[in-house]
C-alpha cells in the first residue's frame, strides 16, 4: 500500500490515517477510530456513557398499554443521534410479549388515509409506529373485547420533528394520515 507520496505505508499506519479521515470529514471523534492497538482503551468508556445517557419517556395514553415512546434526541453540528429501539425497553412497553421480528417502512403522500387495519388470532401484531420525514395524524383503537377501554382510541401526532413513536399493542386497529406534503 501507498500513500499519496508513493511512500509504502504499513497496516498500522493504514488504520491510523484512515481513521484521522473519517474523523476529519465529521465522523466520531471521540476515540471510537482509533488505531486497533489504542481503540480497546476507549470502548469501556465510550459503552459507560451510552449507559447512562440514552434513555427515553414512556406517555400513558387513555387506552392501557397503548403507550407513546419518546426518544432521547441528542444534537450537534453535524446532525442528531437518537436510539429508535432497545429490547431492555420493552418492559416499559407493557404488553410486549414476544421477539421483535419484523420492521416496515411506508411512504405516503400528503392527505393520504391509511384505514383501520389490524390483525386477530395467531397473526395479531403489536407495532412500533414513527415518522422519519414529515408528519401524521396516527390513530389506535382498542378492539380487546373484554377491555374497559373498547371501542375508544386515541389520536397522536407523529412528526420527524417531535420524534416521537407509537407503542400499539396486539388487539387494536391502526391507521393514519398524512398531515405534510413530505
Amino acid at each position: 500500500l501507498t500513500n499519496e507520496s508513493g511512500a509504502v505505508c504499513s497496516s498500522a499506519a493504514r488504520t491510523s490515517r484512515t481513521s484521522y479521515w473519517r474523523n476529519r470529514r465529521g465522523g466520531i471523534s471521540n476515540g471510537l477510530y482509533q488505531s486497533r492497538a489504542t481503540r480497546h482503551l476507549y470502548l469501556p468508556i465510550y459503552k459507560k456513557w451510552l449507559r447512562k445517557t440514552i434513555d427515553m419517556e414512556i406517555e400513558n395514553t387513555k387506552l392501557g398499554g397503548c403507550v407513546v415512546v419518546k426518544p432521547k434526541t441528542f444534537t450537534d453540528d453535524r446532525g442528531y443521534f437518537m436510539e429508535t429501539y432497545r429490547q431492555s425497553w420493552t418492559d416499559s412497553l407493557g404488553d410486549f410479549s414476544s421477539n421483535f421480528v419484523q420492521d416496515n417502512q411506508s411512504f405516503s403522500y400528503y392527505g393520504t388515509i391509511r384505514g383501520l387495519h389490524f390483525q386477530t388470532g395467531k397473526d395479531a401484531q403489536a407495532k412500533l409506529v414513527r415518522v422519519i420525514s414529515g408528519k401524521i395524524l396516527d390513530i389506535a383503537v382498542d378492539l380487546r373485547n373484554n377491555s374497559p377501554t373498547y371501542g375508544q382510541h386515541v389520536a397522536i401526532e407523529l412528526s420527524a420533528e417531535n420524534n416521537r413513536q407509537l407503542w400499539i399493542p396486539k388487539g387494536f386497529a391502526h391507521g393514519f394520515s398524512v398531515l405534510s406534503e413530505t
